[in-house]
């Protein structure tokens, strides 16, 4: 469900560029020194926000420095908070199991079911997962809530915000654990990453509809298709592109109010750069037509490829 959070490197100044590479190598480092090396693959880019965001709060930065596993002549110096990166490691660490509880739900993979019996054998997970375990449960029984959604007679926005909360609450966790004030400054990040959420979830079924068609398998946009008579589904393709444009709104509306620094420049970037690209890559690859129609014709959009 995750992978659509990403920069659009042209648009970045190289300094940050530099930067948001160096989160990328430390989240891998974590989850390397924490789980094992193998959990270094999996490292996910999505998360790069939500340490950009807690990182507006914490000012307990270590020095360190690092070899990359794959490039021993690549030496990284850091000046991170480890609470923060062994925080949001836990949190990819985590995640990676629901993805693999999706895949053997959905697609009934034996390949994903031997997977999680290795992931959950996690001694350190395990242990972590233990002393949180009132957050984990709180994590789980939003992903229930949305899981229940989709096997119902589900509404369309009530899917969208509990993904949005499950999302968003992956920041209060941290906030809950360290016991940091709440300020007007949280709650703008808050919503951000409520709207985030929501559009990931909108984002991902999109990008997945016409597989889980050919599979017979539930999708949060069947309604929307199964409903469109229009030649090609335009409405439904409309609907899509006024649901992103509405998001990238939101989460610009929220970033506003951000204090202007790296973190702030790199998620604006994320939003209205990296956001639209994945959204025009997705209407290019899955809905060719679609994409020569609404876009190629209209000399007024410009196509981020």
């Amino acid at each position: 469900m995750f992978g659509y959070v990403r920069i659009k490197k042209d648009n970045l100044l190289v300094k940050d560029y530099n930067l948001y590479n160096k989160k990328y190598c430390s989240l891998c480092h974590s989850l390397g020194k924490e789980y094992g090396i193998f959990y270094r693959l999996l490292t996910s880019y999505d998360l790069i926000l939500l340490i950009l965001c807690l990182e507006m709060f914490e000012d307990d930065n270590i020095y360190y420095k690092f070899r990359c596993p794959l490039n021993k002549l690549k030496k990284i110096e850091i000046n991170n908070s480890k609470n923060i990166y062994d925080y949001v490691a836990f949190i990819n660490f985590h995640l990676m199991i629901e993805k693999l509880n999706d895949d053997i739900a959905d697609k009934k993979s034996k390949k994903c079911l031997i997977l999680k019996k290795i992931f959950v054998k996690n001694k350190n997970y395990n242990s972590i997962k233990s002393k949180m375990n009132n957050s984990i449960n709180e994590l789980d029984n939003i992903m229930r809530k949305v899981n229940l959604l989709e096997k119902s007679n589900f509404n369309l926005d009530e899917s969208l915000n509990t993904f949005g909360k499950y999302f968003a609450t992956l920041f209060e966790i941290y906030f809950n654990i360290r016991n940091l004030e709440k300020n007007s400054q949280y709650y703008n990040i808050y919503n951000l990453l409520f709207n985030y959420g929501k559009w990931i979830y909108l984002i991902d079924a999109y990008d997945d509809y016409k597989d889980d068609k050919k599979n017979r398998q539930f999708n949060l946009l069947n309604c929307l298709f199964e409903n469109d008579t229009s030649k090609n589904k335009i409405k439904t393709h409309k609907k899509m592109k006024l649901l992103n444009d509405m998001l990238i709104y939101k989460m610009n509306s929220n970033l506003s109010h951000f204090k202007d620094n790296y973190s702030k420049r790199i998620i604006f970037n994320m939003i209205n750069f990296g956001n639209n690209r994945v959204y025009f890559n997705i209407v290019k690859k899955n809905y060719p037509t679609i994409y020569d129609d609404l876009y190629m014709k209209n000399e007024n959009i410009k196509i981020n490829d």
